[in-house]
C-alpha cells in the first residue's frame, strides 16, 4: 500500500477566536497527562464516489467551521510556559492523500502497522512542536475514505475526540439541532492547577520508555463469548461484572501468567522481585460529577482518572477475584473523589498523591487499560454513513508500559481489544488458551462488516 500526499495546509478556524478566549490554561488533569499523540483512523465506505473533490471540499470547509468552536485545537502550547495554550488560530495541519488500493484490501490485512501511513504523524510518543492537532484525509481507489487524526493528549481525551468528530460530522450534514450542543472547554476552571505543586507533580507523571520491541495485536470478542465470560466471572462475585470489567480481568490474568513465563524463558530465578501486580484503568469522570459542577458529556479536555487495582502476583489468579478488585478500584472514583480534585490545594494534592503512592508501589508487573466504549466514536456520519471500522496506532517500537484499549464493534454489541506489549510477552498473552476460548486474534476488520457483527 502506497499513500501519496497530494496537498498539505494549515487549516484555520472560519471565524477568529474572541480576545477573551485567547489564553487557555491547562487543567490539573491535563498537566498530569503525558504529552503523547492520540491516533484514530475512521474508515468510511463510499463505493459510488467517482469524483471525491466535492466531498473533500465539504470536509475541509466544515472542519474550518468546526474549529471555531474547538478553537483550542487551532492554537499552540507556549514554549516558555507549557501550561498555557495560545489560541491564536494558527490552525491544524490538514493533509489530503491518495491510497493506491481499495479500502477492502487494507481492512482485510492482518498487519495493523501498515495503517500507520494513514495517519498524519509518525511519532505516537510525543507531539512534534507546539501545535495540537493533525488530520489526514485518505481517498482509496474505490472512493472510500479514511480520516486519520492525531490529537495531543494534553488537550483532550478519547471522549473529547468523540465530541469533536460528531460536531464536525453534524456540520457536514448541516445538522445544528439540540442533539449536537457546542463543546465547552471549562475543565480548567473546574480542575484548577494554579499552584506550583501541580507542575512539580506533572513532571513525575511523565513515564519513561521501557526497552523492547513493543507491538500491537487485535482481539475481537463477539457477544456470545462476552456473555459466556461474564457468566463465568459472575459465579464467584456478588455482582455481575460489566463487559469491560470481565474482559479486563481476563487480560490481566493472562498478563500475569505471561510475566511468569517470560521469567522462566529468561532463566531468571524463580519467584518475582515484588509480590504485587497492578492494573490501572482509565475512568471517565464526566458521569461521576455532581450536578452543581459545569461538567457535561460535551466538556472537552482530560476529564478522566486512573482507577488502580493491586493484588498479590499469582501464576493462576482467580478471574472473579480480579474482576472484583477492578470494580472496587473504579468505585473509589466517585463524586466525593471528584470533589477533592476540584478543591483547593489542601484537598486536591492529597488525592493526587494517593494515586502517586499506588503507582510508585514496588511492582512485579503492571498493565494499563482504557475503555473507549460508549463514547459515540462510531456515530460520526458526514452524509455517507457511519464508520465501518475505527482503527488506532499499531505500535512497533519501545513504549511506556503494557497497554490495552477496548472499543465497541460497529454495532455496539461486540468489543475489540488492542493489546500493546513487548513482542515475546504479547504473543503469550494473545495465545493464552484461556483468552482464545473467547477471542478471535487479529481477524480482518472487514469481517465485522461481512458478518454484520
Amino acid at each position: 500500500m502506497e499513500v501519496k500526499i497530494v496537498s498539505e495546509i494549515w487549516l484555520r478556524p472560519s471565524s477568529p477566536t474572541p480576545p477573551h478566549l485567547r489564553h487557555y490554561r491547562l487543567s490539573l488533569i491535563d498537566l498530569l497527562t503525558p504529552g503523547t499523540c492520540m491516533p484514530f483512523i475512521f474508515f468510511y465506505k463510499h463505493d459510488e464516489l467517482i469524483n471525491p473533490n466535492p466531498q473533500l471540499e465539504l470536509l475541509k470547509n466544515k472542519l474550518s467551521e468546526t474549529l471555531s468552536d474547538f478553537y483550542v485545537l487551532a492554537g499552540k502550547i507556549m514554549e516558555d510556559d507549557r501550561t498555557v495554550v495560545i489560541c491564536n488560530d494558527d490552525g491544524v495541519r490538514y493533509v489530503e492523500a491518495r491510497v493506491d488500493c481499495e479500502m477492502s484490501e487494507v481492512m482485510s490485512h492482518s498487519d495493523l502497522t501498515q495503517m500507520n501511513t494513514l495517519l498524519p504523524s509518525d511519532d505516537h510518543l510525543k507531539f512534534n512542536g507546539t501545535h495540537l492537532a493533525s488530520i489526514q484525509i485518505n481517498v482509496f481507489e474505490c472512493g472510500s475514505l479514511a480520516i486519520g487524526l492525531c490529537m495531543s493528549h494534553k488537550i483532550m481525551d478519547a471522549a473529547g475526540v468523540g465530541v469533536f468528530m460528531n460536531a464536525w460530522a453534524a456540520a457536514a450534514r448541516s445538522s445544528v439541532d439540540d442533539s449536537n450542543p457546542k463543546p465547552n472547554f471549562n475543565s480548567s476552571s473546574v480542575f484548577q492547577a494554579k499552584n506550583p505543586w501541580a507542575k512539580e507533580v506533572a513532571a513525575l507523571f511523565e513515564p519513561n520508555l521501557k526497552p523492547g520491541n513493543f507491538i500491537t495485536r487485535r482481539l475481537v470478542f463477539y457477544p456470545p463469548s462476552i456473555e459466556k465470560l461474564r457468566d463465568e466471572v459472575a459465579a464467584g462475585v456478588r455482582q455481575r461484572p460489566t463487559r469491560v470489567q470481565a474482559l479486563s480481568a481476563l487480560l490481566w490474568k493472562s498478563h500475569m501468567k505471561a510475566f511468569h513465563k517470560m521469567k522462566e524463558l529468561k532463566n531468571e530465578e524463580k519467584g518475582i522481585t515484588s509480590p504485587t501486580s497492578a492494573l490501572y484503568h482509565t475512568v471517565n469522570l464526566r458521569t461521576r460529577t455532581r450536578a452543581a459542577l459545569p461538567i457535561t458529556n460535551h466538556t472537552v479536555g482530560n476529564v478522566a482518572w486512573y482507577a488502580a487495582a493491586l493484588t498479590h502476583h499469582s501464576l493462576t489468579p482467580d478471574l472473579s477475584f480480579l474482576s472484583q478488585k477492578i470494580r472496587e478500584g473504579i468505585a473509589k472514583l466517585d463524586a466525593d473523589f471528584v470533589d477533592r480534585l476540584t478543591g483547593d490545594e489542601a484537598e486536591a494534592k492529597p488525592a493526587v498523591f494517593e494515586f502517586m503512592k499506588d503507582i510508585t508501589t514496588p511492582l512485579s508487573s503492571q498493565i494499563a487499560f482504557a475503555s473507549w466504549c460508549r463514547l459515540g466514536l462510531y456515530d460520526p456520519d458526514f452524509g455517507w454513513g457511519k464508520p465501518v471500522w475505527i482503527g488506532g496506532w499499531a505500535v512497533k517500537t519501545a513504549a511506556f508500559y503494557n497497554r490495552v484499549v477496548l472499543i465497541e464493534t460497529g454495532d455496539g454489541q461486540g468489543i475489540e481489544v488492542w493489546v500493546n506489549a513487548d513482542e515475546p510477552e504479547l504473543e503469550l498473552i494473545v495465545n493464552d488458551p484461556e483468552v482464545l476460548r473467547f477471542a478471535l486474534v487479529d481477524p480482518s476488520p472487514l469481517l465485522n462488516e461481512i458478518r454484520g457483527d
